[in-house]
């Protein structure tokens, strides 16, 4: 797997960006890394001995020191464009000024 130094937003810059918002939503993302596919070179080097024998992965697994960067990259890809949006790990925040504004905003994520 390649070397990915993707920064991750800081709480301060989280803070910041959430003061614009008076309603907010957190939608939180079950088994998050497992939605990543990877590259075949990856997975041959994220292979699995166990004693049934090799388990070759497809996905990113859990305790990957790059996981968190390549998912909030994807995540920031994803959602990008839509305002009162922030991707944070595993979880997406969504923050508007208005209750109408921020139904918009979820319709818009899911």
């Amino acid at each position: 797997m390649k070397s990915y130094p993707y920064p991750i937003p800081s709480v301060n810059n989280i803070l910041a960006n959430l003061a614009d918002g008076k309603f907010f939503a957190k939608i939180n993302l079950a088994q998050t890394y497992l939605q990543l596919r990877i590259e075949d070179a990856s997975a041959e080097a994220l292979t699995i001995i166990m004693h049934e024998g090799a388990f070759k992965v497809n996905r990113v697994q859990f305790g990957v020191n790059v996981a968190p960067g390549l998912f909030q990259n994807f995540l920031e890809d994803l959602l990008k464009g839509i305002s009162g949006v922030m991707p944070y790990f595993d979880a997406v925040l969504i923050f508007a000024s208005t209750e109408e504004q921020l139904c918009q905003h979820l319709r818009l994520v899911l």
